[in-house]
This record gives C-alpha cells, sequence and structure tokens, in this order.
C-alpha cells in the first residue's frame, strides 16, 4: 500500500475530475457539431445523393424506356381505326367551314371578274382617242429626234408629217360629237401621207442606209396607229373588245357550295386538296379581275396588261398526299401522335388558304365598288372612263396639291347607299358640307379631283416637330403633321433602273405575310447569281425617313401598313421617297411619282378621305441609285 497522505489524494481526484470535464465538454462538442450539420443538411447532401441520386435515374430511365415501348407497340387494328377516325372528325371540323368560305369567295371573285371584263368590253371611244394621242406624242417625239441626229431633207418633211398626225389626233371628237367623222378622216389623211412618204424613202436607192432604217422604225409606230383608229368608228375593231369577249366566253364553270353531307363524307386529306384547288382558281381569277383593272386605269389592253404582272400562284405543300401516307402507314401510338401533328398542319395550311383569298376578295371588292356604284346610277361608259382618266391624271406626282378626298369617298361609299341616295338634293354638293358625310353619285366631273393651294409643308419645322402615330382620333393631343413610322416591308425585286411602274409584283395583287417570294440576283456571296427569298418584314423606323431592309440599287420594294379613324375624315398627305414612289390608300392610288429624285419633304401633298376603322396603305417604292428612302405624312386639314 501506497504510503500516501490526504491531501495527495484529494490532488489525485481532482485531477481526474477535470479530465472528466475536458472529456465530457469535447464530447458534446462533436455531437453538437454533428446534429448541427445534420440540421443544415449538410449530412444528406453529402450522403444521401450519393445513394438515392443514381436510383432516381434508373426510375426515370425505366420510365421512359417504358413509355418508349408503349410508343411503338402495335394497336389493334380497330382501336387505331377508331383513334384515327376520332382524330380526323377534329380536324375536318373546322377544314369543312374553310372549305365553304373559300367556295363562297370563289363566288364573290367570279362576280367581279365578269364586271369587270364587262367594262373593258364596253371600252368607250375616248379610251381609243387617248391611246391614239398617246402613240401620235410618240411617233413626233422620235421623228424630232431622229432628225436632230441625222438632219436629212428628208427626214425633216418626215418630221413635218409626224407633226401633222400628232395635231390631228388631239382634234379628234367625241362620238356625240356631230364633227367626230371628220376628225377621223382628217387623222386618217395625216397618217396616210406619213406612210407614203416612209415607203418611199425605204424604196429610194439614193438614200443612207440610216435613213431607210429610221423610216422603217417609224413606219411600225404608224402602223400601230392605223390599227388603233380602226376602232373608232367601229367598236369591234378595239383590241380589248375582243380579248375581253374571249375571256367572258371562256370563263371556267362557277363554283357551286358543295353540299353539306358530301363535305361531311370527306377525309381532312380529300378537304385540304380542295381548298388548295379553290385557292388556285381564285387566284387566277382574281389574276384576271387585276388585269382587267390595270387595262381600265392604264388605258391599255388586256393583253398588255397581263404581261406587266409577275404572278407567283400560290406554292402550297403537298399535304393530302403527306396524311394519305401517314394514315395507310398507322400502326403504333406513335405513328398515331405523327398523325395527329399533320392534321393540325393540315388544318392550318387550309387557314391560311382562306385568309390569303379573303383578302384577294376584299381587293377586287375595292376595285370594283366605284363600278357598281356608276353602274347602278346608269353612268355612260364614257362618264366611267373619264373618272378613271381623273384619278390617274391626279394621282400623277406632277400634280402637286390635289384634293381627291370627294371621288375617294364615292369610291369608299357602299353601293346600296350610292343608289338609294343619288338623286336631285342628294348630290354631292350636300356631301361636301359634311365631314366624312355620304351622298349620291352623279356624274364624275361633279367630284373631280381639283388642284387646291394654300398647303404649306415648312420642312424644318416638321422634321423638328412631327409625330409618329397610327391610330387617330377627333380629341388626340397629338396637332400638326403626324409621320407613320410602324410597316411590313418586302423586297428587293429587280426593276432594270427603270422607274415606270409597269411591272407588277406580288404585294400589288395581295398580301400575304406568310408568303414566300423570289426576289432580284443576289449580287455576291455564296449564292451569287440565285434569286433572293424574300419575305415580309416589320420595321419600325423610329423618324420620319423609313429605309427599307437590304437596299440595294435598281429594285422595288414594297411597304404596308394599316391606320385607324375613329370616324370618315379627310385629311392632308405628304408622300417623299428616294427615288420614285406609288401609293395606294385602300387599293385606290393617290400617289403615283415617276421621277428619279433625291427625298425632300415637301414633294407634293393630297387631301385624301380615310374611312371610319381600319385603312390599308400600300406604299411602291423604286430606287435606282444606291440609296433610297421613303415617308408619309398626314394631318388635319385645318392645320397648315
Amino acid at each position: 500500500m501506497t504510503n500516501t497522505t490526504i491531501a495527495d489524494e484529494i490532488k489525485s481526484q481532482h485531477r481526474g475530475g477535470w479530465f472528466l470535464g475536458i472529456s465530457l465538454i469535447l464530447h458534446i462538442i462533436v455531437l453538437g457539431g454533428v446534429w448541427h450539420f445534420d440540421f443544415l443538411g449538410i449530412t444528406k447532401l453529402d450522403t444521401e445523393p450519393q445513394q438515392e441520386q443514381p436510383q432516381r435515374e434508373i426510375a426515370i430511365k425505366k420510365l421512359k424506356e417504358e413509355k418508349a415501348a408503349q410508343q411503338k407497340q402495335k394497336l389493334p387494328q380497330e382501336h387505331a381505326e377508331k383513334l384515327v377516325k376520332e382524330e380526323e372528325q377534329r380536324a375536318a371540323r373546322e377544314m369543312i367551314q374553310k372549305v365553304k368560305m373559300l367556295e363562297e369567295q370563289n363566288q364573290q371573285l367570279e362576280e367581279v371578274r365578269e364586271l369587270k371584263l364587262e367594262e373593258v368590253r364596253d371600252v368607250p371611244r375616248e379610251a381609243v382617242m387617248d391611246r391614239i394621242k398617246d402613240k401620235a406624242k410618240e411617233l413626233e417625239d422620235r421623228t424630232r429626234q431622229i432628225a436632230k441626229q441625222l438632219p436629212t431633207d428628208k427626214l425633216k418633211e418626215l418630221q413635218s408629217k409626224a407633226n401633222a398626225v400628232h395635231n390631228a389626233a388631239k382634234r379628234l371628237k367625241p362620238e356625240e360629237d356631230p364633227k367626230s367623222k371628220e376628225s377621223d378622216e382628217k387623222l386618217q389623211k395625216a397618217l396616210d401621207e406619213f406612210e407614203a412618204l416612209s415607203d418611199e424613202m425605204t424604196k429610194e436607192k439614193e438614200l443612207q442606209w440610216a435613213e431607210k432604217k429610221f423610216a422603217q422604225e417609224l413606219n411600225k409606230k404608224v402602223e400601230e396607229i392605223q390599227e388603233m383608229a380602226k376602232g373608232l368608228e367601229d367598236p369591234m375593231q378595239r383590241p380589248n373588245v375582243a380579248q375581253a369577249q374571249q375571256m367572258l366566253e371562256q370563263t371556267p364553270p362557277q363554283t357551286q357550295q358543295t353540299d353539306p353531307s358530301e363535305l361531311q363524307q370527306m377525309t381532312p386529306d380529300e378537304l385540304y386538296d380542295k381548298a388548295k384547288a379553290l385557292e388556285e382558281k381564285a387566284d387566277q381569277t382574281f389574276t384576271d379581275i387585276k388585269a382587267a383593272e390595270l387595262a381600265l386605269m392604264q388605258n391599255t389592253t388586256l393583253d398588255q396588261a397581263k404581261e406587266n404582272i409577275s404572278h407567283t400562284p400560290p406554292d402550297r405543300p403537298q399535304m393530302g398526299q403527306e396524311l394519305a401516307k401517314q394514315k395507310s402507314e398507322l400502326q403504333t401510338r406513335e405513328d398515331l401522335n405523327k398523325f395527329r401533328d399533320q392534321l393540325d398542319k393540315t388544318a392550318k395550311e387550309v387557314d391560311a388558304m382562306e385568309v390569303a383569298t379573303a383578302d384577294k376578295v376584299k381587293q377586287a371588292q375595292g376595285m370594283a365598288q366605284m363600278s357598281k356604284a356608276m353602274a347602278g346610277n346608269k353612268q355612260s361608259p364614257q362618264q366611267q372612263y373619264r373618272a378613271r382618266a381623273m384619278m390617274q391624271k391626279f394621282s400623277s406626282g406632277r400634280q402637286a396639291n390635289v384634293d381627291m378626298s370627294q371621288l375617294m369617298r364615292q369610291m369608299s361609299m357602299p353601293l346600296s347607299m350610292s343608289m338609294s341616295q343619288s338623286g336631285v338634293g342628294k348630290g354631292i354638293g350636300e356631301h361636301r358640307k359634311t365631314d366624312g358625310g355620304t351622298g349620291g353619285y352623279d356624274d364624275p366631273d361633279d367630284v373631280a379631283p381639283t388642284n387646291i393651294k394654300g398647303i404649306n409643308i415648312p420642312s424644318g419645322k416638321v422634321m423638328a416637330q412631327a409625330l409618329p402615330g397610327q391610330k387617330f382620333s377627333k380629341d388626340s393631343a397629338r396637332h400638326g403633321w403626324l409621320y407613320l413610322d410602324t410597316w411590313y416591308i418586302i423586297g428587293p425585286w429587280e426593276n432594270h433602273g427603270k422607274l415606270d411602274h409597269r411591272e407588277i409584283f406580288p404585294p400589288e395583287l395581295s398580301i400575304d405575310f406568310d408568303a414566300k417570294y423570289q426576289g432580284k440576283n443576289n449580287p455576291r456571296g455564296k449564292d451569287k447569281g440565285k434569286p433572293m427569298e424574300l419575305r415580309w418584314q416589320f420595321t419600325q423606323s423610329g423618324r420620319i425617313q423609313v429605309v427599307p431592309p437590304n437596299e440595294m440599287s435598281n429594285s422595288v420594294y414594297y411597304a404596308y401598313t394599316e391606320i385607324h379613324f375613329e370616324q370618315n375624315t379627310d385629311m392632308l398627305l405628304a408622300v417623299a421617297s428616294d427615288d420614285s414612289s406609288k401609293l395606294w390608300i385602300n387599293d385606290i392610288v393617290v400617289w403615283d411619282d415617276k421621277t428619279h429624285s433625291d427625298w425632300r419633304i415637301g414633294e407634293g401633298s393630297r387631301k385624301v378621305f380615310f374611312k371610319k376603322g381600319y385603312n390599308r396603305l400600300l406604299l411602291r417604292l423604286e430606287n435606282r441609285g444606291s440609296e433610297t428612302e421613303f415617308s408619309v405624312l398626314i394631318c388635319p386639314p385645318t392645320f397648315k
């Protein structure tokens, strides 16, 4: 036994107590730390994912494999047929409605086609007179150029004969004039004398080769005038009469409404093919309408108008064939899902056909509106021709300030209103007293566009203060000139450096934002020499001048927008462009400038009419040089 004192024992126990205390504290700290980390989720993040994540991935993968196996599992034939039938019925319900609408739209277009071709066929003597005047002016100008280039005695004599032809053409009389026959005889005499001299020159051996060549060239122009002159007395000798009559006689069978029970029996692929055929027929009918309208407005022949139309038929995919193929090969749920997606795409394509055709109907009815109004009021072909000639004349950019609002209002007025409100006391006098009022259509001379004075467009002030706008109301806080900055633009097409607006590109036929077109050839890059693919592009300029995307030299662009008015409104309009431009408001040409010029805000102005609601604006922009831009501004007539 160790000999220790009480003090030593006490000290030993004290040291052991400290050791036990320290040990206990360390255990508490370790256990507390473990509890704390577990409370924060650290142990779960550190340990559980390593154990559970692979299990979840395995489960998800297994589910996907089971689902894929189910999708590829062959369906019982009866069950597959039932599912296909249900899907087809679902898609067919909407497609049937669109096919009915396409049939109605075809009937509306066919009605307008007949109306416009009858107008062309009934072209009056005045139209022939104007063509002869234009051709005689061309003959005189060309003869003067030649005589200046080669001033021989014979060519100077020929120039004198050309002057006589032009003077005789200018003195032609209307059909109702008692001296009309006498004026025709004088023209024929001048033509015969010119033709005799040019024939003599081509046969004379002593003349230079150049003189004979020029004489032959000029003689061809005289022959064209001779051919036109045959139609002065005999309507059947007028080119448009025979062409329009032939087109009327060769009219395709009128579209009939398909029996509803027959449509119910048709499958979606059959409905698609029927809709496709209806759209193609509507497109051809509309092209005939547009050609007739051009022939009337430009006073040209139907054949020439057709040549100027750059027509792009609708290019729809063969979805009917694809549907039929998928249906015949359908065996699994995967096939069923693909078939369902194809059905939805097919229904959307039919909807796009109906929308595109509806736009053509709207344009065609706009073209026919004035014709119907005048026909309903028993206007003669001469009066109808004068009205169009006025529009053509006053839309020209050479006319600086023109009031076109009255005639535009008449052309925008519904036929029923025009007929019911025509007559004494309901004419244009009353109409002019109201802002956007209504009135009957009398003689074109009563609503003729007139030159107006006092329109001032201070370029500096307008450039600094003009604001953008697309919706307009009488109580709007915005006053003064407003510019249109939001457009859909497409282009370029090739114009070969010409600014004559003669070749007609697809946007002038219809506005289809989903369509794709082939434009001018790529000038550079890997696709050099290949046509550019064109689509409409949304453009917001943020300033008065609008620059088309992808601007190029010798190009044509189109810009489309819509503006809204709370009520029928007359407005001042200012159009400017680099180089030339043409503007339609609700399918009526209000601006047609063919000059090669830089952009200038005050190029010219119009007083125009906007109907209540949305109004369609289409602008054609022609560029010859490297840069191009345009602007369209409007302003209330009371603010100048």
